[in-house]
């Protein structure tokens, strides 16, 4: 993708042994998590405090309701930043994704999704959802 191509050598360059793939990858595990923990009604697994107030935002917004999300499918995730200043470096994932959202059985949203992940010495995430 265009996006990756930006940073793609430059990464290379600063950290030749970094496989990318598993980054991304990563990324998109991360943003299944954040949708299961909404479905399971638990953010106690998740470590990043921002992260826990949107699931439990969430949470109350669908309390007394089965909250599913089906047919979720990632149509590409690619590096949209990096940035090295030497003492800590930060790559940032951006991915798009699909999903049906089904509230107590019924198809309540199609949604389409961006979630970005960043790198640093620690490995978190946020994400931002489009309902449609």
């Amino acid at each position: 993708s265009n996006l990756d191509s930006l940073y793609l050598d430059k990464i290379k360059e600063d950290f030749p042994e970094l496989n990318l793939n598993e980054l991304k990858r990563e990324c998109e595990k991360n943003i299944l998590l954040y949708l299961q923990a909404i479905e399971n009604k638990d953010s106690k697994n998740i470590k990043n405090d921002k992260i826990k107030l949107s699931i439990d935002k969430a949470l109350k917004e669908y309390e007394s309701h089965n909250i599913n999300f089906k047919k979720i499918r990632f149509h590409k995730t690619v590096v949209s930043k990096y940035e090295n200043n030497q003492k800590v470096s930060t790559i940032m994932f951006g991915s798009s994704l699909e999903y049906l959202l089904y509230v107590d059985g019924k198809l309540k949203k199609k949604g389409i999704g961006i979630g970005h992940s960043f790198y640093k010495s620690l490995f978190f995430f946020q994400i931002r959802l489009k309902f449609f």
